[in-house]
């Protein structure tokens, strides 16, 4: 599952957004958020509701 924490991470960085920032949409801490970049468990956890409040910045 690294390739999709790959592709969040990219994703991300071509918003110029901060780890933090995206982990405090998302309700959730900087460290897990962290987590599912690296490809490491939780990104299942994300629910598409919380995901929208990202995309809306």
């Amino acid at each position: 599952m690294k390739s999709v924490g790959i592709k969040i991470r990219k994703l991300r960085e071509l918003q110029d957004l901060t780890q933090e920032y995206i982990a405090t949409k998302l309700g959730m801490s900087q460290t897990n958020y962290g987590k599912i970049e690296r490809g490491g468990s939780g990104y299942y956890l994300l629910k598409p509701q919380k995901n929208s409040r990202v995309s809306q910045h």
